[in-house]
C-alpha cells in the first residue's frame, strides 16, 4: 500500500475531532456576546430612565386624572417610559419578561445603599429640598427563555449563564435645581 492510500480519510477524522472544539468556542462567544450586549443595554436603559426623571415635566394641559399626579409622580412615570423604550428590543423575544421599576425616595448622602429605596416606597416619602433619589431597576429573567432569547441551549451551557440580568440607574433630584 502506498503512503497516499493509507492517509485517505485522515482529514475527515481530524476534522471530526477538531470541529466540536471550534464549534463550542464559537457558540460560547455568541452566547456571552449576547449576554453582555443585553446587560449593557439594560444598564444604559436604566441610566437613561433615571436621567429622564431629572428633566422637568409640567402637567399636560388636558390631564383629567383625579387627583392630578404630582411632579415627582410624573418624573417616576417618565423614568419607566424612557427605560422601557430604550430596552424595547429585549422584550420582543418573549414579551412581558422585562421588569422595569422606578422609585423615588429619600437620598442619604452618608450611604449609597439600595435598601434606602425600598420597593414599597412612594413619592410621598420624599421631601425634595434635602434631596430625593430616583432609582430605576431593570431585570430580565434570561434563563426563563430556554437559556437565552436567541440561541438554543446546549447541554452544559445552562450552568454557565446567568439566571437574571439586572441593572440599576440612580440619580439625585435636588430641590434647588428643580422647578416644582
Amino acid at each position: 500500500m502506498s503512503l497516499m492510500h493509507r492517509q485517505r480519510g485522515a482529514t475527515a477524522v481530524e476534522y471530526a475531532l477538531v470541529f466540536p472544539v471550534f464549534f463550542l468556542l464559537f457558540y460560547g462567544m455568541l452566547t456571552y456576546g449576547l449576554i453582555f450586549m443585553m446587560r449593557l443595554n439594560l444598564q444604559h436603559s436604566a441610566e437613561e430612565g433615571a436621567r429622564a426623571a431629572l428633566r422637568h415635566q409640567r402637567l399636560p394641559a388636558g390631564n383629567t386624572e383625579s387627583p392630578a399626579p404630582s411632579q415627582l409622580e410624573l418624573r417616576r412615570r417618565q423614568a419607566e417610559t424612557v427605560a422601557a423604550s430604550h430596552s424595547s428590543w429585549i422584550n420582543t423575544w418573549k414579551p412581558g419578561l422585562l421588569q422595569i421599576q422606578a422609585r423615588i425616595c429619600k437620598a442619604d448622602a452618608a450611604t449609597d445603599n439600595a435598601a434606602q429605596c425600598p420597593t414599597g416606597s412612594s413619592v410621598t416619602d420624599c421631601d425634595i429640598l434635602p434631596g430625593c433619589q430616583v432609582v430605576v431597576t431593570m431585570s430580565y429573567p434570561y434563563a426563563a427563555h430556554a437559556n437565552g432569547p436567541a440561541l438554543p441551549a446546549l447541554p452544559g451551557f445552562g450552568l454557565m449563564i446567568p439566571n437574571y440580568l439586572t441593572a440599576q440607574g440612580r440619580i439625585l433630584l435636588d430641590g434647588r435645581a428643580l422647578d416644582l
